[in-house]
């Protein structure tokens, strides 16, 4: 008697003044004599599987939002089921009273059987049977990121067909993907080329998906109605430049039909798989001219919690890393170590971590701390330097209690807000849940640990009252003086480098 409800938060806006609102605009459209009433009482009742999708795809300057509207929903209906799906983060700290599940790669085992069940050009199958082979040498130890996901790996053995390999590095392989999905033949019909609508050859096409993708990516824009898309296709240079001999509806065609990078369901547009996007983005910044990569700082920054695990920089790296540590890795380390001012490591920390999390003893959601500087933990990652690490080495917990936990003891059930509410017994929860209140009065549980946090700022103004905290942070073994170190280093490598201008056209 469940009754699910599949939400999709990329479409969350400032439209809705409440999580419930934006529920209801779901609900609604299922059957427009749905009222909020309808809801609420589903809801009420307890009834609801409420499957929110996509997470990672809220704009940043939403998340906040989004957050304090959900707490405040959960809080109202507690005993539904409640189901998120997002691209990994470092943190889920926002989301305390959920269990955080990974999606496993696929196994060996599961790689074959697809490929194996897969209907691919069955007049050729020494195909499958030579990928099958690599896949099960070497592919799978060399190319897991690509094999651990079915669509990319599907277009793995697409790609295969096309260039007999499998590149090492991302970029290659998506630019080979590209061309495969452009040139691709057609199964039932040899080697026939399906002719565009655009009439674009494909490093034509490659270039118009490049602008368009580098667009969409920075607005943090994944999918598209046809007017969105519309929109992004008039601010084309080329179509501006009126360059072109083809409409918007002609590259829909292209994208959809014939090229399939994209698909269109539920009156939007969606990439295939959003690494495209990333992809074409990293080509068309890579593509700029050099004095404008700095810019790229503000992009990625301001974006961190979208970025934390896509491929655009890192692809971008790939391409061109002399580029990007002559005009965005150099100015941007100096222009960060030209701003500390007396103790540089303080400085360092006080500008890297706006926040400190830590834990004391035992803790119902761990939680970890990372540069606030997307840019900066990558260059860190390159230096194989760690850029997420827990703290537990703190004791004294007092002044910077985030939340106390606890183990609930008994079977409780709220008598009057949440009629409908239970705790489990041996449950460790955060005791300072609003909907724990209760119990705490009149249980008195055993607090068993702590999460805590604190900024930077409070214990450098205040080195007498929390010498102990400081001697941590500031320790020459602790990590943010092995990131500031390395980092040093790493800015007086770039200087030293041959990062000059030359008449020699083999010295550039």
């Amino acid at each position: 008697n469940k009754v699910p409800l599949f939400i999709s938060l990329k479409d969350f806006n400032d439209e809705h003044d409440s999580l419930l609102s934006f529920v209801y605009s779901k609900f609604h459209s299922f059957n427009n004599d749905f009222e909020v009433d309808d809801l609420v009482k589903l809801l009420s009742t307890n009834r609801a599987v409420l499957l929110f999708d996509g997470y990672d795809e809220i704009k940043s300057e939403l998340k906040d939002k989004y957050q304090n509207y959900f707490e405040t929903f959960v809080n109202s209906f507690p005993k539904n089921t409640y189901i998120i799906s997002s691209r990994p983060y470092s943190s889920f700290i926002a989301f305390n009273r959920f269990s955080v599940f990974e999606l496993s790669p696929f196994a060996l085992n599961q790689a074959n059987n697809l490929i194996i069940k897969l209907e691919f050009r069955p007049d050729e199958p020494a195909i499958k049977e030579a990928f099958l082979e690599k896949l099960n040498k070497d592919l799978y130890l060399t190319h897991k990121d690509f094999i651990k996901n079915p669509l990319l790996l599907t277009i793995m053995l697409m790609t295969f067909e096309e260039f007999a390999d499998v590149p090492s590095k991302m970029h290659i392989f998506y630019y080979e993907a590209f061309i495969t999905l452009a040139q691709k033949h057609d199964a039932n019909k040899g080697a026939f080329k399906r002719q565009l609508k655009t009439k674009l050859t494909t490093s034509s096409l490659s270039e118009i998906m490049a602008e368009f993708c580098a667009r969409t990516y920075t607005d943090e824009k994944i999918e598209f109605t046809p007017f969105q898309f519309d929109y992004y296709f008039n601010q084309l240079n080329p179509v501006k430049e009126k360059k072109i001999g083809f409409t918007s509806d002609d590259l829909k065609t292209d994208l959809v039909d014939n090229v399939c990078l994209m698909y269109y369901e539920g009156a939007k547009f969606h990439f295939t798989h959003r690494s495209f996007q990333e992809y074409f983005c990293a080509l068309y910044f890579s593509k700029k001219k050099d004095k404008t990569l700095k810019s790229l700082i503000k992009i990625f920054d301001s974006k961190q919690t979208r970025t934390s695990t896509d491929l655009t920089f890192s692809m971008l790296y790939d391409m061109i890393p002399e580029k990007i540590e002559e005009y965005l890795f150099l100015p941007f380390l100096e222009d960060l170590f030209n701003s500390f001012k007396g103790n540089s490591l303080e400085s360092y920390i006080k500008k890297q971590y706006s926040q400190i999390h830590y834990i004391i003893d035992e803790v119902q959601f761990d939680v970890v701390n990372s540069p606030d500087s997307y840019i900066l933990s990558f260059i860190l990652k390159l230096l194989n330097v760690t850029t997420s690490f827990p703290i537990t080495e703190i004791e004294e917990p007092y002044d910077f209690i985030d939340h106390p936990n606890g183990y609930v003891d008994t079977a409780w059930k709220p008598e009057i807000d949440y009629p409908d509410y239970e705790v489990e017994a041996g449950e460790l929860v955060w005791l300072d849940e609003c909907e724990y209140d209760d119990y705490v009065r009149r249980f008195d549980p055993e607090i068993v640990g702590y999460n805590c946090s604190f900024s930077p700022i409070q214990i450098f103004d205040n080195i007498d009252e929390y010498e102990d905290i400081y001697n941590l942070l500031m320790d020459p073994e602790f990590i943010f003086n092995k990131q500031y170190t390395a980092l040093k280093q790493y800015l007086s490598e770039l200087k030293e480098k041959s990062f000059k201008d030359t008449d020699d056209i083999f010295d550039v």
